[in-house]
């Protein structure tokens, strides 16, 4: 039996005898087919000694395929990139992974041994720590529990988690042990927020539209004096509040190019020669209280310009441009060529739109001038609303 020499066999035989002690080790022989263990004894008998051998191999073998069960399971435990822990029904940690540490920033001699309430690495606050004592209560009596905590991260930043609690029952039908495991959802976290920041925001945009669509309904009926132009008007600043709308949604940054949004609103109102129209100013992107508030405006003083203005006859012309004035833009409105103007007698609904889209809406100013050569208007608001 080759492993055998190699213990030194005379020195063993010779200090059984004088000693007494038995001396024992597993030693394997290599065979021909298959690799065979035997529990090889010596003992003293009498003046003498026996030697034994006991055939091992299917004991060893159980044993071999355990470790080598044990060091997989081992293996892919750290190898998942969630926090899997065993623990004590009375919440003691028995055992976590390389992810646990790695996440917490806590050696596992300071960790293991200790109830998992009473470490600052799984309770941030008093409440998590009640929360850990009970549902641990549930799951030593054979629940199955699943809550959302928050732990310590290894930079002390808190780490929301879906944690789990699975007992482990024995064939009594009593918890022996309680398997851990969490997962990071600060990501699930961040979309519920973002989640509920855009129903909040859709929320405040319905009613403002509503709000906007009902006075717009009110004032027109006022200023109409027959159906059809009612129908007309009320149909245009639908149309104008809609194509606002569209640009907002078109955008992934929830906001509207200035120059793209002046061309949708006046574009049905515009003459088709370029040189009537001349748009300047920097690229400039809006927010979506001032898409909104500057797409009605710009509708009202595009339909004025085709009805009275400089979109009436086949000479007038218009200029708009706009600048940046700290967080605010500034945008003037200056049309030539057409009919003289007259100023009106009265303060129409459409003065009334562009005074309260900005003012009441965006905190915003307009001026009208009703020169004889041509309207000119100057509106400034803040770009970010």
């Amino acid at each position: 039996m080759p492993e055998v020499s190699t213990y030194g066999l005379f020195e063993v035989f010779c200090n059984t005898v004088q000693t007494g002690a038995p001396w024992r080790r597993e030693v394997y022989y290599p065979g021909r087919d298959r690799r065979r263990w035997f529990n090889f004894t010596v003992a003293r008998v009498g003046d003498g000694f026996a030697v034994s051998f006991q055939d091992v191999t299917a004991r060893k073998n159980a044993e071999l395929q355990l470790q080598a069960s044990q060091k997989r399971l081992r293996t892919i435990l750290n190898g998942v990139m969630a926090i899997i822990g065993l623990a004590k029904p009375d919440g003691k940690l028995l055992e976590v992974n390389e992810t646990t540490l790695r996440l917490t920033g806590v050696r596992e001699d300071e960790m293991l041994g200790h109830r998992i309430w009473n470490h600052p690495a799984w309770c941030q606050t008093s409440e998590s720590q009640d929360q850990l004592v009970k549902a641990f209560e549930e799951a030593k009596v054979g629940k199955r529990m699943r809550f959302d905590t928050e732990i310590r991260g290894s930079g002390g930043q808190s780490i929301p988690v879906d944690m789990q609690l699975s007992p482990i029952f024995d064939e009594f039908e009593q918890v022996t042990e309680i398997v851990l495991s969490a997962v990071d959802i600060s990501e699930r976290k961040r979309s519920e927020a973002h989640r509920e920041m855009l129903l909040s925001e859709l929320n405040h945009r319905v009613k403002n539209s509503l709000a906007t669509i009902q006075a717009i309904a009110a004032h027109t009926v006022r200023e109409a004096t027959d159906l059809e132009g009612f129908r007309r008007a009320f149909t245009g600043r639908l149309r104008a509040i809609a194509a606002s709308h569209d640009l907002l949604v078109s955008s992934t940054r929830e906001s509207a190019d200035i120059s793209r949004l002046i061309r949708e609103q006046i574009m049905g109102y515009a003459p088709e020669e370029a040189s009537r129209l001349e748009l300047s100013g920097p690229p400039l992107v809006l927010g979506p209280q001032g898409a909104h508030a500057f797409g009605l405006i710009l509708h009202e003083l595009a339909t004025n310009a085709s009805k009275y203005g400089a979109f009436s006859n086949e000479r007038g012309c218009l200029r708009i441009g706009w600048r940046l004035e700290g967080e605010d833009v500034v945008v003037e409105w200056l049309e030539r060529g057409g009919p003289t103007v007259v100023p009106p007698t009265r303060r129409g609904f459409g003065s009334a739109l562009i005074e309260q889209s900005l003012s009441h809406s965006l905190g915003g100013r307009s001026k009208l001038d009703f020169n004889p050569e041509g309207l000119k208007a100057e509106f400034q608001f803040p770009v970010r609303k």
